[in-house]
């Protein structure tokens, strides 16, 4: 078959329409005649005789009246033969026009795409390729026509792909990027959609749009490899929220997606007792058991320090957010293989560790509310995780259908109300130091809960509850008020830096308020600080999560004077999109990596990379969690400008902290 030729007829294209007639009328307008003469013939003998022999008319009188009937029927059986036929040849024609017309139409279609078009049949050979293909991936449509289709990509991808088509066939619809062959030998990266097709006959095929993605894909890779992967070779967040977009697209009724983060136990202690060195032997080699382990996962992706998150996909669940898939036998699976004796690199020991895990079923269809997939996920799987911390079999399950304990949180929300009444929110200030002189800069305001009975609690301990319970704006109000009044004094202690600046966490619940922006303005005036003492913390999450929405109260507090941080950059949502969009003059290295530096070559590659953007775009870059003098020369030699840790101070209460202090040398 040329490319001309086109492939077998379907219903969306020259391979989908329906066949022409082929003679079909012609045959149905000759049985319509047929049945008329006989009809007519049975009608006319009955009647002719039955009336004779009323009449009395002679036998030979009324075979004449028979004789004259027939030839009446055979004369009306000619001229409706010779209407009927003209009329199918009127309509034969109209049709076989239309049909061309629609044919030329959909093949110009095809011709003109500056996407690849190929129709599969279901065996995977080529049916039908569009000219696009050259443009692409160099070859001819003659030169893939009748070729399989796996013959076109990368060896390493065949295997998944052969799951990937079957998904489609189950699903309707799929998308994927894969490496497709060139005809030059080199591969490129093709953004692949496939969608089941009916072809002549009823036979099952398949249609496949292919977009080149090669250049985002390399600079996907590029950005990955300066901020997102590690010594376990996995992806950060910021790839899984734009794989669970790509999912999101499928929009499939009903589908539901398994959830899992699986985190080593005690991790800490393995690298106090074995190195660091071995704790990354440790992680590694768990990645590379969770593939052998859950081969179904279409992903894996890095979480946290020491965490693995993997998305399987179900069966259509049933409403009450239920599955196919054996969850417990899933977790049994990966309990047993986790705990396997481990051989650490370079050495005779072998070490066995234990894993918690959380699972979450979460339904891929949108949510009413227009939260993202991946922001759900991560929500119902890191809330799995916390109470398979505390359960003895070290896992717990999340479903939609699941939440907290009614009375519990009723509790909770009681307190936090009286909380707030009795003034046992308080906030804490741990000090901004530059990094040049000791010199304390600034400050970062962190809540704590002066809870009657369970102590000093936390953020983690409550903050999740604030938001549900819609505390958010009050908490907002109280920390800032109490903050901007401290700042106002610290101002006026003798050595304080004149560009003392203010740091505040705020959530995406708050930039959603309708007059966070007036709240934060009165803050200010009650207080008389001026703006640019006060600078907004954003995670990149809060910024994913509502980028649009967020960006515009953001913008209009920057346009005030304030300052805009993102906290705990690179820990997986790193987009130097949203540094431009919000306008950031801020970057904070998340805690974790500045703690492994000095041990792992991958966190100080991370490190290195988040300064160098920062230099490059002109920000101010901040190290959180600095703890040793080495991580503090590590960070002065990059050029790193302001830290903050327990090396210089935890966070204290206002009394305690001292603007106008810079720290004696530490060396």
């Amino acid at each position: 078959m040329t490319d001309n030729d086109g492939p077998a007829k379907t219903e969306t294209g020259p391979a989908l329409m329906a066949d022409e007639p082929d003679g079909a009328l012609s045959a149905i307008t000759g049985r319509v005649v047929l049945w008329y003469a006989l009809l007519a013939t049975v009608w006319i003998v009955a009647s002719d005789l039955v009336f004779g022999a009323s009449q009395g008319e002679s036998p030979s009188e009324q075979v004449g009246d028979v004789a004259k009937g027939l030839v009446f029927v055979g004369v009306s059986a000619s001229i409706l033969w010779g209407v009927l036929q003209r009329l199918t040849r009127s309509f034969d024609e109209r049709f076989a026009r239309t049909v061309t017309e629609q044919r030329d139409f959909y093949q110009s279609i095809l011709h003109t795409s500056s996407d690849m078009i190929l129709i599969f049949e279901a065996d995977a050979r080529i049916l039908y390729a569009n000219h696009a293909i050259t443009d692409i991936l160099g070859w001819s449509p003659d030169e893939v026509v009748g070729r399989e289709g796996l013959t076109l990509l990368h060896p390493d991808e065949r295997t998944s792909a052969t799951s990937f088509r079957e998904n489609a066939a189950r699903l309707g619809r799929n998308r994927r990027i894969f490496q497709m062959l060139h005809r030059d030998g080199t591969y490129r990266f093709l953004e692949i959609t496939v969608s089941s097709i009916a072809l002549d006959g009823g036979r099952a095929g398949a249609i496949v749009n292919g977009r080149d993605v090669t250049e985002r894909t390399r600079g996907e890779q590029q950005l990955r490899a300066a901020l997102a992967e590690d010594a376990m070779g996995l992806p950060n967040l910021r790839m899984f929220v734009t794989e669970m977009e790509r999912l999101d697209e499928v929009s499939v009724v009903g589908l539901s997606a398994v959830v899992l983060l699986v985190d080593v136990d005690r991790f800490g202690d393995i690298n106090s007792l074995h190195g660091r060195a071995a704790g990354d032997a440790v992680l590694l080699e768990l990645t590379r058991r969770m593939e052998a382990t859950v081969p179904e996962a279409i992903g894996m992706w890095r979480h946290g320090a020491d965490e693995i998150l993997l998305v399987l996909l179900d069966s259509p669940a049933d409403p009450d957010g239920s599955g196919t898939r054996d969850m417990q036998e899933l977790v049994e699976r990966i309990h047993r293989e986790a705990s396997a004796p481990m051989a650490l690199d370079d050495t005779d020991q072998r070490l066995s560790v234990g894993v918690a895990v959380g699972l979450a079923r979460v339904l891929v269809d949108r949510a009413p509310d227009g939260e993202a997939l991946s922001s759900r996920m991560l929500r119902a799987v890191e809330h799995a995780l916390a109470e398979a911390k505390g359960h003895p079999d070290r896992s717990a399950v999340h479903t939609d259908r699941r939440a907290r304990s009614v009375d519990e949180r009723a509790r909770l929300v009681a307190e936090l109300h009286e909380a707030v009444a009795r003034g046992e929110l308080i906030t804490h200030f741990q000090p901004k130091v530059r990094l040049s002189d000791l010199a304390v800069v600034g400050a970062e305001a962190l809540v704590r809960w002066e809870h009657p009975e369970r102590g000093l609690l936390l953020p983690g301990d409550f903050l999740r509850t604030v938001e549900e319970a819609n505390l958010s704006a009050g908490l907002t109000r109280i920390v800032l008020g109490a903050s901007l009044a401290e700042v106002q004094a610290w101002l006026d202690v003798p050595g304080c830096d004149p560009d003392f600046v203010l740091c505040v966490n705020f959530s995406l619940d708050d930039l959603r308020r309708k007059h966070f922006a007036d709240d934060v303005f009165a803050a200010l005036e009650a207080s008389g600080v001026e703006p640019r003492h006060l600078c907004l913390e954003l995670t990149e999450q809060t910024m994913l999560a509502d980028a649009l929405g967020a960006s515009t109260v953001v913008a209009e507090l920057r346009r005030a004077g304030l300052r805009i941080a993102i906290d705990d950059f690179g820990t997986g949502y790193s987009s130097l999109e949203h540094i431009r969009v919000f306008e950031v003059d801020e970057l904070k290295i998340d805690k974790g990596f500045v703690q492994r530096i000095g041990g792992n070559r991958a966190d100080e590659a991370i490190v290195d990379s988040i300064i160098a953007i920062a230099g490059r775009l002109g920000l101010q870059v901040t190290a959180e969690g600095i703890e040793d003098v080495e991580a503090l020369d590590y960070l002065l030699e990059r050029g790193c400008h302001q830290g903050q840790g327990f090396l210089f101070s935890p966070a204290v209460p206002a009394a305690e902290f001292s603007s106008g202090r810079s720290y004696a040398p530490l060396r």
